[in-house]
């Protein structure tokens, strides 16, 4: 079974056997940081405002972060991969036209992002971000 294929299995049996967001993304965050050797895992979801995303789990930022940082679609990386639905991947993010820096996150020792969207049913509900301390270029595999 491929990586990729193991982990999707492995997210999905997160998601299926828990009752609770917070759990549900926490296991999630942790799940995809380990086993793409990420220092952070993020994820960002939409909540009653389909214009808003909401930092709603993280390994790696600073925990306090959760709930309180949010930022609209379009906005920043993270805001324009929800926009657009495609992933984006920048080994020096701070370099980034539309990277947007939040100080309550302690992100700044981070370079390389690498960010999904998270789609259910035609709609964007979030989007799953990682990052890494040392540059690293993300590939297809």
């Amino acid at each position: 079974m491929s990586d990729r294929i193991s982990i999707l299995a492995d997210v999905a049996e997160i998601v299926s056997r828990s009752h609770d967001l917070q759990e549900t993304l926490a296991n999630v965050t942790d799940l995809v940081a380990k086993r793409l050797d990420a220092d952070v895992c993020s994820i960002y979801l939409i909540d009653t405002d389909p214009e808003l995303l909401t930092l709603m789990a993280t390994i790696g930022l600073d925990p306090g972060a959760v709930s309180r940082v949010q930022l609209r679609v379009g906005e920043g990386l993270v805001g324009l991969v929800a926009q657009g639905r495609e992933p984006i991947a920048v080994e020096a993010a701070r370099e980034h036209p539309s990277f947007r820096y939040f100080p309550e996150t302690g992100e700044e020792r981070y370079d390389s992002l690498l960010a999904a969207p998270m789609v259910m049913q035609s709609a964007t509900i979030g989007v799953l971000v990682i990052q890494t301390v040392d540059p690293r270029s993300f590939d297809q595999s």
